[in-house]
């Protein structure tokens, strides 16, 4: 026999010894969780956990991390990309109260030996394990204001340990959240009040004693094209037939329940697919008729698939751009505001210390000036956000652009305005001041042609 066959079956013989048996015994714990909603702890929805620790060998070794199952008929787990940076391609899964089987999963991203930011990886189980259960995920901006959870199983508990977390904002893809956290929760969910995927918990900065203060979070939305590449497209068109059948039985029990994982309701992963497909298709075809798009901009906004999904339906369809998205417009317009204020104001106390050669920074050269642009532009904003909440459009049209535009000069004037070399320097972040500022102007520019 050939060499290459011959490693090719042993391949399949190996594949099938290892994973039929576990196909035939696993069956998912049903692990659940009453989410409290201010002080009443009975108010809020159950959650039913999908959470996993993961390994980096079969038997022995400590755990390496948390993870959680994000699609059941692909077998597709999230965790943190430096929980599985050294295991050689492969992990072993662990669920809630079953520690001491341990079942292995594939590393689809990050590639060996490949980059570890951002800070996300992508595991499978193989996808005939039976009984698996998956946590529905959002691709929405991330609520400072509401309540969150992490998920993480710490160093050695055999059941998750959900924990309320604190949020800030730092930048769009980077947050920080205030938790009593272990080691073993890099890679964990952060999930909303409602009980949905917002998030992974990353890394940690040690507190007192083992656990830590605080540790950083990375927001689904910044890693959705990554993660939706690696889910199968095979029920896109049947999603999306479903999506055109509005007010039938069909749709609302795909679409209308609570979110859970049952019979016939299809997840927000796979919605998300099949809703971006459809959209790549609008730049090939003709555009499709206003039924069609206002369907999509009500499930996109209802199921909370981000605000990113109806800038690229704007851009697929830019010569119609809907009616019906004004209202979902403004609304995510005045989010949108508030979050770059808050998110401007966070980074101004970065930009304000940001040049090199202290502890805590140094004052970028002419900090009083452009700390005046940047005051500037969160007043206009600000004015721009009251001016949309009492139906002044063209207002808040012209004081966004009035902001955007002192933003501009806020952090082009950084540019090489730290002290040290003879032409100067650049503050140490400014590539994410720079990108701050872009993502925000594309945002609000694409958003503003609805108005």
């Amino acid at each position: 026999m050939p060499r290459a066959r011959c490693r090719t079956v042993l391949g399949k013989l190996f594949a099938a010894v290892l994973l039929v048996p576990l196909v035939a015994k696993y069956a998912a714990a049903d692990y659940s969780f009453r989410f409290p909603i201010g002080d009443d702890s009975t108010a809020g929805p159950t959650i039913r956990f999908a959470a996993v620790s993961v390994f980096g060998s079969e038997a022995g070794g400590g755990q390496a991390g948390s993870g959680f199952v994000i699609d059941r008929h692909d077998g597709l787990i999230l965790s943190s990309a430096h929980v599985v940076s050294g295991l050689n391609g492969m992990a072993w899964i662990a669920f809630p109260n079953d520690d001491d089987r341990r079942y292995p999963a594939k590393v689809l991203i990050p590639e060996r030996g490949g980059s570890l930011d951002p800070d996300v990886s992508v595991l499978q189980l193989d996808p005939a394990l039976k009984g698996l259960r998956a946590m529905e995920v959002q691709f929405d901006a991330i609520r400072e204001i509401e309540q969150h959870y992490i998920t993480g199983f710490g160093p050695s508990s055999p059941q998750p340990l959900p924990r309320k977390a604190l949020l800030t904002k730092i930048t769009e893809c980077e947050y920080t959240a205030v938790v009593e956290a272990f080691s073993g929760d890099s890679g964990s969910a952060l999930l909303s009040q409602e009980g949905l995927v917002v998030g992974i918990a990353v890394t940690g900065d040690h507190g007192t004693g083992k656990s830590w203060a605080k540790m950083n979070v990375l927001p689904l939305s910044c890693v959705r094209d990554k993660i939706l590449e690696l889910v199968s497209d095979r029920q896109n068109d049947k999603i999306m037939k479903i999506v055109w059948t509005a007010g039938t039985r069909e749709f609302e029990d795909a679409f209308l329940p609570p979110p859970v994982d049952g019979s016939g309701w299809v997840s927000n992963l796979r919605l998300a697919k099949a809703m971006l497909g459809w959209i790549a298709s609008r730049t090939r075809q003709i555009s499709a008729d206003k039924k069609h798009q206002e369907n999509a901009i009500k499930i996109i906004s209802e199921r909370r698939l981000g605000y990113g999904m109806v800038l690229d339906l704007a851009r697929a369809e830019e010569h119609i751009f809907l009616s019906a998205t004004q209202d979902v417009a403004r609304t995510e317009i005045e989010t949108r505001l508030s979050d770059a204020i808050s998110g401007l104001q966070n980074t101004m106390v970065s930009m304000s210390r940001g040049c090199s050669g202290q502890p805590d920074g140094v004052r970028p050269v002419s900090w009083d000036t452009l700390q005046i642009r940047g005051n500037t532009a969160v007043n206009a904003l600000s004015a721009a956000r009251t001016a949309l909440a009492t139906g002044q459009t063209q207002v808040a049209v012209q004081r966004i652009n009035a902001g955007l535009s002192e933003l501009d000069a806020l952090v082009n004037g950084l540019h090489m305005n730290c002290s040290g070399d003879p032409h100067g320097e650049d503050p140490v972040y400014y590539g994410r001041y720079v990108a701050f500022r872009d993502k925000l102007k594309t945002e609000l520019q694409t958003a503003l042609r609805a108005l």
